[in-house]
């Protein structure tokens, strides 16, 4: 037989071989995570017929002779470490690992690796192969008992992944143990300075998830870079408070005891159970002072039985007040404190103006300003006296002689408290009269005090006739009183025996609501200047209605209806005639004012009439009417309405052309005062306040009845200061306490409210022997102190790392489930606590807002709690983390899925299914996180098949070439066969 036939049949069948890898590897062009394989050939072996020679002396060498005899598959290699393509699935479970590493799988006998990331979650939770099952092989998490942190634990071998277990399905709760306050606390927080204090609120979680809310209260405790914070309630899930009893048992920072001395001028006898307070002896005492009234009742000219008070107790003499050199006067009114304090309330001169170009004239109780230039412009404002006790009664000794024999008002009758003196009426600007007539003919005199509405003096009723009869000086007046177009109820001014009456005032019921320009406008269906009852479905329709409801603020017509019923008003106009637009509500029936040709509503000024704007004006004297007032000869003026009091009321125009004054000026604001001097001279006024405490050896009491008694030395026990209790709570003996107590704490240790707030509204007090008393922070509340230097916190209650705890007693029925509950004997002393953290708190100026807020956790956001959570998802990192989320917002780490490399992964015998299997030249496995090779996983994605099909084709038609020319081969050698056995024949 010829060698070349062998040859011809190794020739094709190592092509034939290397056509079942091509096909096999074309075969899983989509075979997910398939690495594609290549096959060489080697020549097979050779028949030696002359074996080499070497060279000699005499002739060269010879080569062996060697005949091949075909060929052979020399190796089958397999791209395993060639990245396939990427196919998206959007499966969370579907991994596609990148680099050198395999999965590890395990089919209940051994380990097999596979880059197949194709996984599922088993019945029983495990995460395992969707082809066969085979169980995903990774490291399982644990908790570390001392600080609860999961971790990891790659040092204890492999195992299933069991990610769907009874302990994974839900997030176990637990309690807050930590929390924070931060933010700023500013001095001139509104609320921080109020006397309800900040609210602050606190969320934590008890033992079994629930939730609850701290209530804390931030005050200022009045004392420099101090404050109180108290923990006044707990509310629970459900929005109700824990109640009394279980605040009892909650302890929020540690106790703060101060002593605190009597003053000098008390002492205190110590005994058992309760106490006696005592002034010391040798008093002079000063009773029944009224805490408000005029600088006068407190002068040594006062008739009062505490004249004199002023000198004697506050160092102001007679005639520091007279001569007006501080800038108050004997008219000026006072207020005192209860601990003394001495407020005079006074107008300061701003501005001081004489007209400039306008004559000035005054006619009762308006002035006139008419340009000088003969233009006819004028301007008409009030005289600050007009109506006023000190102008009328006091320039008219018939009038006086009137009040005193009619209406029974004596130069002094002070001894009846019922009784108030003539002169202190006319002695004041602050006293008004008003006359009054009614329907039987018998009139009435009534004075009111500005400032003091409830002291009033109605005298005893008198007839017009008898009117007349006491001011006999006025012509016809007995005729204008009955002139049957004069209503019954009058006003009046007399000046220099000069009687002026005035229009109606119906009652004191009316209210006038002020609204804009533009709502003005939009009340286009209810005429202006005309009163109308409000059941005239005519006038006030729906539409009408819906219109003053809307300028008014109110929703729709029926609160209109709500409005006018509760308020029992019956009849309404809408007017602009004071210059301020506004609505006008009445409980009684308006009587208009009668027509413009009557006398009593006409001033003449300068010889040109002006007369009141044609309407009604109840409730109005006439020198109230104001609107606007026109010339009957050319029809220019300029006019104010009549009971101006500050620059707001008037003209801008007016300011500026007589006096020369710019309104809303820094001395001509709209809040000051104005005032007019008998030369037409204007003055702008601002009120201002002086304060004189106490003299050092005065003290005061407060009576039952609001006044008070100074007391410097007497052997007097207090009224209400008797059997005070040794022990009790601060808040009984503050200043706004109700109980017999009130006040105390101040007036005998000199402490004030504010100092009191440090200790909170739970601080406690107790008596010592020597008549000292301690007092000590209540239970529930703590002291923020702060370096004043920079607005640090320097100490939270006395901590100095500004931890403070809340301390829940854990032997209280209800209390056993808040705070933090211990697993080891060494956190037996933290049971129940919760430790909240002042460190980072600032008391800086920011702008007048305090940031201050609270949260639960520490500055690292651990140890918040949380309520209990079901597993809503799982989550696999990039390093193969295996994480659960739950519907409490936390994450639990489950495991992590591991990686193997080999030193020689082209060794791996394939195993079918995706799978490979170590052998003696892959080495044996290396187990790792696949991060640590710069490799990572990707989920929902797969790795497809490295398969190059350009390739893999153009490799088939080579090896079809080389299988079609060994075929050659041996046909040509059976060729030769032949011609050999045809020589035979």
């Amino acid at each position: 037989m010829m060698r070349s036939l062998y040859s011809g049949v190794a020739g094709l069948r190592t092509h034939q071989t290397k056509m079942d890898v091509l096909g096999n590897n074309i075969a899983n062009v989509n075979t997910t995570s398939f690495k594609s394989q290549s096959i060489t050939f080697s020549d097979l072996m050779y028949q030696t017929t002359q074996s080499a020679s070497g060279a000699t002396e005499t002739k060269g060498g010879v080569n062996a002779r060697q005949i091949g005899l075909g060929a052979k598959s020399g190796a089958i290699a397999t791209a395993i470490e060639s990245q396939g393509a990427t196919q998206t699935t959007n499966n969370p479970f579907d991994i596609m690992i990148t680099g050198k590493s395999f999965f590890v799988v395990n089919n209940g006998k051994e380990n097999l690796y596979t880059r197949d990331g194709s996984f599922y979650v088993d019945g029983a939770g495990n995460l395992a192969m969707q082809s066969n099952g085979y169980f995903v092989m990774g490291w399982t998490a644990q908790e570390d008992p001392e600080t609860g942190a999961i971790t990891v634990n790659k040092n204890g071998g492999l195992s299933q992944l069991q990610i769907m277990s009874a302990d994974n399905t839900t997030y176990s709760p637990a309690s807050t143990t930590a929390a924070l306050f931060s933010g700023n606390i500013d001095d001139n927080d509104t609320n921080v300075i109020s006397d309800d204090g900040k609210t602050l609120t606190l969320e934590f979680y008890d033992n079994k998830g629930y939730l609850y809310t701290g209530k804390f209260t931030l005050k200022d405790t009045g004392t420099d870079d101090l404050f109180s914070l108290q923990l006044t309630d707990i509310i629970d899930s459900s929005g109700k408070s824990i109640g009394s009893t279980l605040m009892k048992g909650v302890t929020f920072g540690a106790t703060e005891p101060t002593d605190v001395a009597v003053t000098d001028a008390y002492k205190v006898e110590n005994g058992a159970t309760t106490s006696v307070v005592k002034l010391l002896a040798g008093a002079t005492v000063y009773s029944g002072v009224p805490t408000s009234g005029a600088l006068s009742d407190l002068m040594t000219t006062s008739k009062a039985k505490y004249a004199g008070i002023l000198k004697e107790v506050y160092g102001i003499d007679d005639a520091t007040v007279t001569s007006g050199t501080e800038g108050y006067s004997k008219t000026s009114l006072f207020t005192i404190s209860e601990s003394g304090t001495l407020t005079i309330t006074y107008d300061a001169p701003k501005e001081t103006k004489s007209p400039s170009g306008y004559t000035y004239n005054s006619n009762n109780s308006n002035s006139y300003y008419v340009s000088s230039d003969g233009t006819g412009k004028a301007y008409i404002v009030p005289s600050t006296t007009e109506g006023s006790m000190k102008t009328v009664v006091g320039n008219s000794k018939t009038l006086q002689a009137t009040l005193k024999t009619v209406f029974g008002i004596n130069d002094d009758d002070s001894a009846t408290a019922t009784q108030t003196s003539l002169e202190k009426y006319i002695s004041s600007d602050y006293y008004r009269f008003k006359f009054t007539s009614n329907a039987t003919g018998n009139d009435s005199f009534t004075v009111t005090s500005q400032h003091y509405p409830d002291e009033t003096k109605t005298a005893t009723p008198i007839t017009k006739t008898a009117l007349k009869n006491y001011i006999d000086d006025f012509e016809n007046l007995e005729a204008k009183l009955n002139d049957s177009t004069v209503p019954e109820n009058i006003y009046y001014t007399y000046d220099n025996d000069t009687l002026t009456l005035y229009g109606t005032k119906l009652s004191d019921e009316d209210l006038e609501v002020q609204i804009s320009a533009a709502q003005l406008a939009n009340i286009t269906t209810v005429p202006q200047n005309t009163i109308y009852e409000y059941n005239n479905t005519t006038v006030i329709t729906n539409a009408a209605k819906a219109e003053l409801a809307a300028a008014l603020g109110l929703a729709d017509a029926a609160a209109l209806d709500d409005y006018m019923s509760s308020n029992g008003f019956t009849y309404l106009e809408v007017s602009n005639i004071s210059g301020t637009p506004g609505i006008l509500f009445y409980k009684s029936e308006p009587v208009e004012v009668p027509d413009e040709s009557n006398s009593i509503f006409t001033q003449t000024i300068f010889s040109k009439t002006y007369t009141a704007k044609e309407g009604t004006y109840p409730e109005k004297k006439a020198s109230e009417l104001g609107g606007v007032f026109t010339n009957s000869t050319d029809g220019s003026a300029y006019v104010l309405k009549g009971t101006e009091t500050t620059v707001s009321d008037y003209s801008k125009e007016m300011l500026q052309d007589v006096y020369g004054l710019t309104k809303g000026s820094a001395t001509v604001q709209n809040t000051y005062k104005v005032k007019i001097s008998a030369n037409g001279g204007i003055s702008i006024y601002d009120t201002v306040s002086v304060d004189k405490n106490i003299a050092t050896d005065y003290a005061t009491q407060t009576a039952a009845d609001g006044t008070l008694t100074y007391v410097t030395t007497a052997d007097t026990i207090p009224e209400g200061w008797e059997e005070i209790p040794n022990t009790g709570n601060i808040t009984d003996l503050i200043s706004t306490a109700t109980g017999k107590y009130k006040n105390l704490l101040n007036k005998v240790y000199g402490i004030t409210d504010s100092d009191a707030d440090a200790f909170g509204t739970d601080g406690t007090y107790s008596i010592n022997a020597d008549g000292s008393i301690t007092l000590t922070t209540g239970s529930q509340t703590i002291q923020l102190k702060f370096n004043p230097a920079n607005g640090s916190l320097t100490t939270a209650n006395g901590n100095a790392n500004g931890m403070v705890n809340i301390k829940f007693d854990q032997s209280i029925p209800g209390l056993e489930a808040f705070g933090f509950q211990p697993t080891t004997a060494d956190e037996e002393t933290m049971r129940g606590q919760l430790t909240v953290d002042f460190s980072t708190v600032t008391n800086y100026n920011t702008s007048g807002t305090a940031t201050i807020k609270a949260v639960k956790g520490d500055k690292s956001s651990l140890n918040t709690g949380r309520m209990v959570g079901e597993m809503n998802g799982i989550t696999i990192a990039t390093d193969g983390q295996i994480h659960a989320t739950y519907s409490n917002g936390q994450t639990k780490l489950l495991g992590q899925i591991a990686s193997a490399e080999f030193a020689n992964a082209s060794g791996l015998s394939k195993e079918g299914d995706n799978l490979y299997a170590s052998t003696l030249n892959s080495g044996e496995a290396t187990i790792q996180d696949i991060t640590v090779d710069g490799g990572y996983m990707n989920t929902g994605v797969l790795e497809m098949s490295n398969v190059d099909l350009s390739k893999e084709f153009t490799e088939m038609i080579t090896t079809q070439r080389g299988f079609q020319a060994n075929s050659r081969i041996i046909t040509v050698s059976d060729t030769l066969l032949e011609e050999l056995t045809n020589l035979k024949r």
